[in-house]
């Protein structure tokens, strides 16, 4: 097996890739979105995930992780005591949050902790 030593720590380098599924935990990966219908599912805890480019769909099933990006369309937050940044908040974003303890900012709307399955964790320009 061929072990590169940044594969080998833990750490991947960008790759490019429409839909994927993290199903590890304890990573630091970076993943690309490269287009419409992209649906990136984490299942794993306690990982520090970057998305680049612009996501459509982002599920977190997990608990513990970390997910920074550029914009992303629509998070279903099922996990708990997540951490979503966003720094591009992007039109008709929508958040639905059925977790605990998971927090968010996008673009210009920040909140400590989103609100179960709230209009105010949509993310509309408000």
């Amino acid at each position: 097996m061929l072990c590169l030593p940044l594969l080998c720590a833990g750490v991947a380098v960008a790759q490019p890739q429409g839909s994927a599924t993290v199903a590890d935990s304890g990573r630091i990966l970076t993943l690309e979105c490269s287009g419409p219908n992209d649906v990136i599912t984490v299942r794993g805890s306690n990982n520090y995930i970057t998305l680049s480019g612009a996501c459509e769909h982002l599920v977190v099933y997990g608990n513990g992780n970390t997910i920074n990006g550029t914009a992303v369309q629509k998070v279903w937050l099922k996990g708990n005591n997540n951490l979503l940044s966003f720094w591009q908040e992007l039109p008709s974003a929508y958040l639905n949050n059925t977790g605990n303890g998971n927090r968010y900012t996008v673009g210009s709307v920040s909140t400590g902790t989103a609100a179960p399955q709230s209009a105010a964790g949509q993310t509309s320009g408000k």
